[in-house]
C-alpha cells in the first residue's frame, strides 16, 4: 500500500555532485569578483573627487590673481583722481600689512579752558545750551566730519 520510490540517489540528496560544487565556487569567485570592483568603484570616485577640487583650487587661485590685480588698479586710480581734485595722499595700506586699524574720534574733543576741564566728565557730556554759539558750531562740525572721511 505504502508505495516508496526514490527518484534520487543519495549522493544527489546530499547535494555534493560535481557540478553543484562548481556552480558553488563560482559563485563565491563572482562575490569576490563584485566586491573587488565596488572597491575599485570607490577608489575611483574618490579619485575624480580629488581632482575635481584640484582643477576648482586653480581656478580660484586664477580668479584671486585676477581680483588683487584689479584692486592694485583701482587703488590707482583712486590715488590719481584724489590727486587731481586735490585731497591729501594717505598712505594706503600694503597687501602684507594685514595689521590695519583705523582711528576713530568717538570721544569729545577736550575744552582749552581751564574752568571747563575741573568739571566732572559727567557735566562736559550734558547737551550745550542752544543760543548762538551753536550756530556757530555747525560749520566747524561740518569740517570736522570732512575731516574724519578722508582720514580713514
Amino acid at each position: 500500500m505504502f508505495l516508496v520510490t526514490r527518484s534520487l540517489p543519495l549522493v544527489k540528496m546530499s547535494g555534493h555532485t560535481p557540478s553543484l560544487m562548481r556552480l558553488e565556487q563560482r559563485a563565491a569567485e563572482a562575490d569576490h569578483i563584485i566586491d573587488y570592483l565596488k572597491q575599485q568603484v570607490q577608489l575611483l570616485k574618490e579619485k575624480a573627487k580629488v581632482q575635481a577640487t584640484v582643477r576648482e583650487e586653480k581656478k580660484l587661485m586664477v580668479e584671486n590673481t585676477k581680483l588683487k590685480r584689479d584692486i592694485e588698479q583701482l587703488k590707482q586710480t583712486l590715488l590719481e583722481k584724489e590727486k587731481s581734485r586735490g585731497v591729501r595722499e594717505v598712505a594706503m595700506p600694503t597687501a602684507g600689512d594685514s595689521s590695519v586699524q583705523c582711528a576713530s574720534k568717538s570721544t569729545p574733543p577736550q575744552p582749552l579752558s581751564p574752568a571747563r576741564s575741573s568739571t566732572s566728565p559727567v557735566s562736559t557730556a550734558s547737551p550745550p545750551p542752544k543760543s548762538s554759539e551753536g550756530k556757530k558750531n555747525k560749520p566747524e562740525k561740518r569740517g570736522k566730519a570732512k575731516q574724519e572721511v578722508t582720514c580713514c
